[in-house]
Parts: C-alpha cells; sequence; structure tokens
C-alpha cells in the first residue's frame, strides 16, 4: 500500500531541499536586498512556484528527491487560466475595474494584460497570444511538463 502524504509536508519538504542547493550568492539576487529573513522569503518564494502544480507532479518531485513512492493528498489551489496557453498557472485574473490582473503564466511567460484576440499584438508581451502558442508548439521539448491543471 502507498503511504498517503499531505500535499503541504510534500510542498514543504521540497522547499527544504530546494533551499540546501541554493548558494548564498544566488539567494542575495533572487531576493530583494532589503528581505530581512531571506531564509523565510526564499521559502515563500519555492512555495509559490508550487501552488497550483498537480498533487501527480509533486508525488514524481517528492520520489526524486527522497526515493521514496508516496500519494500526495490535498486540495490544488486553485488558479485562474492563461489566456494564453490554457493551464492554470495564474494567481490573478486581469481585470481592470477591479486594477487586478497582470500576472505571469508560469508556462508560457504570457502576461495577462487582458488582450483576447488571438492575433493582436499585445505590446506587454511583445507579441500576439498566437505567436505564443506557435513557440509553444515549435519548443515542445522545452514546453512538455504535465505540471499544472488545464
Amino acid at each position: 500500500m502507498i503511504k498517503k502524504v499531505l500535499r503541504n509536508d510534500v510542498i514543504t519538504t521540497i522547499c527544504q531541499y530546494r533551499m540546501k542547493l541554493i548558494s548564498q550568492r544566488d539567494l542575495i539576487d533572487t531576493l530583494d536586498c532589503e528581505t530581512k529573513d531571506t531564509a523565510s522569503a526564499l521559502f515563500d518564494t519555492i512555495k509559490q512556484e508550487l501552488e497550483g502544480c498537480t498533487n501527480g507532479f509533486l508525488s514524481e518531485f517528492y520520489q526524486t528527491l527522497t526515493g521514496e513512492v508516496v500519494e500526495v493528498v490535498g486540495d490544488t489551489q486553485k488558479l485562474f487560466t492563461c489566456p494564453c496557453c490554457g493551464f492554470n498557472t495564474l494567481f490573478e485574473i486581469y481585470n481592470i475595474q477591479q486594477g487586478t490582473g497582470y500576472d505571469i503564466c508560469r508556462y508560457c511567460q504570457w502576461e495577462d494584460d487582458g488582450t483576447s484576440d488571438l492575433d493582436k499584438i499585445s505590446s506587454v508581451n511583445g507579441g500576439s497570444i498566437n505567436s505564443y502558442r506557435a513557440k509553444i508548439i515549435e519548443n515542445k521539448n522545452f514546453f512538455y511538463r504535465n505540471k499544472w491543471v488545464i
């Protein structure tokens, strides 16, 4: 029987492993120099990067680090759908009335600026949604990741 591990425990373990691998110089380059507790800020940054990832992805990541096969249990954080790639990777969605948006997709790097016309050039992104999608198809080995929920 496969051991069940809580999602938050797996994320904590992954964060701890990653923090051990980062050198002090990389740490300073990664974070704002004014941050007082750099270790805590780094931990939060890594943790945020893993929010919204599928439990299957976390399970494989955990197995790679520890060698232990586990089933990750717990709800995935609900994220918004990227208008470009369709993966649920955005923490907030563009809404000009609420003053939200401009989140950058962690998969395709599209910045959600409210563009919905597939062929319209987005000044923020320097291309259209269709041009970003073509880049994903061209570089499918780079972009193939089963990390986020569709």
